[in-house]
């Protein structure tokens, strides 16, 4: 599954995820190998990730679904 957001569902979306893991937005972008810009601007919605960075964010969060 990629996750494909629209700008605030990839905000609310990608915030919940990263806050219920206990992460950081700096430690997203890092296990992203993005910047934390990029990632930040992603989070608010502004820009969305191509669909390389997607895939990344697929693994990073896979298994998140399963426990909603």
């Amino acid at each position: 599954m990629i996750y494909e957001f629209e700008s605030n569902e990839m905000m609310n979306g990608l915030k919940q995820k990263r806050v219920k893991r206990n992460m950081t937005q700096w430690d997203m972008a890092r296990k992203l190998g993005v910047s934390l810009g990029t990632y930040r601007l992603w989070e608010a919605g502004i820009s969305k990730p191509n669909k390389e960075n997607q895939k990344r964010l697929d693994e990073l969060l896979k298994g998140e679904d399963k426990e909603e």
